[in-house]
Order: C-alpha cells, then structure tokens, then sequence
C-alpha cells in the first residue's frame, strides 16, 4: 500500500517529530491520521472505528492539557506505525 509507506514512513514521522513548532506537528499527524482512517474505513470498519477512537482520545487529552504537545506528538506517531502495521 504506497500511500501509507510514503505519508507514515518513520523518515517522515521522524521528520515531524523534530519540528520546533509542536502545535503544528500536532495537526499535521491529525490530519494524515485522519485522512489515512477515512481510506482505511472503506477496507475495514471495525479497524477503523477503534484507531478513530484512539485518535480521539489521545487528541481530548492534549486539549485538556493533559498531556503536553511532545507526549501528544509521541502517541499520535505510535498510533500511526500501528495503523501502518495493522
């Protein structure tokens, strides 16, 4: 599957994760998250649904401050080798 070896590479992630700005590394994994869930709920929407949820969560946590931007960041890339694997 190109599309996700490209966007969720660990060179990419890896990239974005070393960004100075971490309130824009966090909207950029959302969005590919996001984008790669949309792609993803037409194979299997079970899979989907639960990295959805997971997304959600993680995302809760950081606007309510509970966790900080470099934890947020950390988590959303685990969730994106995990789709990549999954």
């Amino acid at each position: 599957m190109p599309e996700q070896c490209s966007i969720l590479s660990d060179e990419f992630l890896a990239e974005v994760q070393g960004m100075p700005q971490r309130n824009l590394a966090v909207e950029l994994l959302q969005k590919l998250l996001k984008g790669e869930l949309t792609a993803r709920r037409r194979r299997n929407v079970v899979q989907a649904r639960s990295f959805a949820e997971m997304l959600e969560q993680t995302l809760r946590r950081y606007r309510s401050r509970a966790i900080e931007a470099a934890q947020v960041i950390e988590e959303l890339i685990q969730l994106a080798r995990d789709l990549r694997e999954g």
